[in-house]
């Protein structure tokens, strides 16, 4: 199974939702086209996860395997 891991979306969802986008810290906001584009790319690289903040897979490993120990 392929998983997408974002932060938050700018969409009109957040301030349904009671708090607007605009509250949210702003390196954690990505826009709707700029999170599709990086969810086509890391499928199209085969990636299993994709985490457009983390380039280095190095420290997504160092992650996994931290939360196995």
């Amino acid at each position: 199974m392929s998983r997408r891991c974002f932060g938050a979306t700018a969409t009109e969802f957040w301030g349904i939702a009671g708090t607007p986008v605009e509250h949210l810290p702003g390196e954690i906001v990505m826009k709707a086209e700029d999170m599709v584009d990086a969810a086509l790319a890391g499928l199209d690289q085969g990636e299993i996860i994709t985490i457009p903040s983390l380039p280095e897979v190095a420290d997504w490993q160092t992650y996994e395997a931290a939360a196995r120990s």
